[in-house]
């Protein structure tokens, strides 16, 4: 019998999620999780973290001010 790769990755159960590799199924940590739907587009890009970012080199005082006050 032969069960075709399912596309709605990593896959869920009462026991938390699994991702297949080969004929094997792994159950995937809470960053293991994360990093995946992240890298696979399944997160909103505002709410990746970026980890190349440095607090306070690249923090942007001016540009966080404007935000701020930005009114609609």
């Amino acid at each position: 019998m032969n069960v075709p790769e399912g596309e709605d990755k990593p896959y869920s159960s009462s026991e938390g999620y699994y991702l297949r590799a080969g004929a094997m199924c792994q159950k995937m940590n809470r960053n293991e999780i994360r990093e995946y739907l992240e890298d696979g587009g399944k997160i909103q890009f505002d709410r990746i973290i970026n980890k190349k970012a440095k607090y306070p080199e690249d923090f942007d005082i001016d540009a966080y001010n404007k935000f701020l006050n930005y009114r609609i």
